[in-house]
């Protein structure tokens, strides 16, 4: 007798706050769905917009796809409050250019998901335009999430931040979160305005030789309050962890000082505890603000690796699967010269989304948002928004 096993689908993230998301690269819509939000909260498509134009394509030196990725907010919202049901956002495909593609069908792309997705689910169901759902365009998602998270975050005060931490051999220094913070004013997100011109050399060389770079991402959090977190398999650093590594083109995930730390010694790394403001803090913070998977009350940070954009404009060897015969293709299309550069805001928002689920399971937000504290909300948010990115669209 023959058992078979049947996985479900992971297309959702999180407990007391679960997002499922939907769509592909090159299908009609992208979409999100929040189940578990607490009602009251103000939400206005402008604010989910102001944070998807963070990480929109068609700017210099990104992608040449032109996505107004402009959020409509289908379900889950009334006089301009969530109603505590499922909160349903669609963001529509609109340039979708899938000629390409028809170039690749039958030969898989190194670097890509083609080849896992054929096996897993057959060539005749696999959506071979633009990777289909295993395409980056899925992240257009998580950051519509994230801000409705971001502005549950602002009912405690909690800031989260994100910054290019280098690109190829390029290391910028982080000094604050402020530093990290300010790049959101940034076009290339970097910790610093000198920075910028560091960048932009560096794609226009990579564009230049038909070439693309990796690089890392720094995440910030400030005000996460101690105690947030779980033993054992819901440890705030592995939900992060997760969430960061389900992220397309990532490569590895780094808490605290993370790869430096395990490189010394017990004696190098030991880090007082301290009191300070009437707090318990940690004089060096190298753990980046978790310890045993539990927040302690400092400043939570880790870095996050993406290899270079797989598809570039060269002859790559694969495989012709119609034969089985080896070949050689050439990736035609549009694509970033470095899509580190556009996870800084995915990183953002998949972050904020992991943090409000904690705070959420934890018992920090309420169940119904009313009064001073929806007042304060909208207070905190104008705060973190006003610096807001003005984002060069070549429309």
């Amino acid at each position: 007798m023959t058992w078979w096993w049947y996985a479900v689908p992971s297309n959702s993230l999180g407990r007391a706050i679960r997002i499922t998301t939907f769509g592909e690269s090159h299908g009609t819509m992208m979409g999100v769905i929040m189940d578990g939000l607490p009602s009251g909260l103000r939400i206005t498509p402008e604010d989910i917009n102001q944070e998807l134009l963070l990480r929109s394509p068609g700017r210099r030196l990104t992608s040449a796809r032109k996505e107004d990725d402009t959020a409509e907010i289908v379900s889950g919202l009334f006089n301009g409050r969530t109603t505590g049901s499922p909160l349903a956002m669609l963001v529509r495909n609109v340039d979708v250019k899938s000629e390409p593609y028809e170039l690749t069908r039958y030969t898989p792309r190194p670097g890509h998901a083609d080849l896992p997705y054929i096996l897993k689910y057959g060539f005749e169901n696999w959506d071979y335009r633009g990777g289909g759902r295993s395409s980056a365009r899925e992240t257009v998602n998580w950051v519509a999430a994230g801000a409705v998270a971001k502005k549950l975050l602002c009912s405690l005060g909690i800031r989260v931040a994100a910054c290019l931490k280098s690109l190829g051999m390029n290391e910028f220094p982080i000094g604050t979160f402020d530093d990290c913070f300010q790049s959101r004013n940034r076009p290339f997100r970097t910790p610093g305005e000198t920075f910028e011109a560091i960048v932009e050399r560096s794609l226009i060389e990579a564009i230049k030789h038909k070439d693309s770079i990796g690089g890392t991402v720094r995440v910030m959090a400030e005000g996460l309050p101690p105690g947030i977190g779980d033993p054992v398999f819901s440890k705030l650093k592995a939900d992060l962890a997760k969430a960061v590594m389900s992220t397309p083109g990532s490569t590895f995930f780094e808490m605290g000082d993370g790869i430096s730390v395990s490189r010394k010694t017990g004696s190098e790394v030991m880090d007082s505890i301290r009191m300070k403001d009437g707090k318990y803090t940690w004089q060096k913070n190298l753990h980046g603000g978790i310890l045993g998977g539990i927040s302690t009350g400092d400043l939570v940070f880790f870095n996050a690796g993406f290899k270079p954009t797989s598809s570039i404009d060269r002859e790559h060897e694969t495989i012709d699967i119609r034969t089985n015969e080896p070949t050689t293709i050439r990736i035609i299309g549009r694509h970033d010269p470095a899509i580190v550069i556009r996870a800084v805001s995915v990183l953002e928002g998949i972050t904020s989304v992991v943090l409000a689920d904690h705070l959420m399971n934890e018992g920090y937000i309420p169940r119904i948002i009313t009064g001073d504290l929806a007042d304060k909300i909208e207070e905190n948010w104008t705060r973190y928004t006003l610096p807001q990115l003005k984002a060069e669209h070549d429309h």
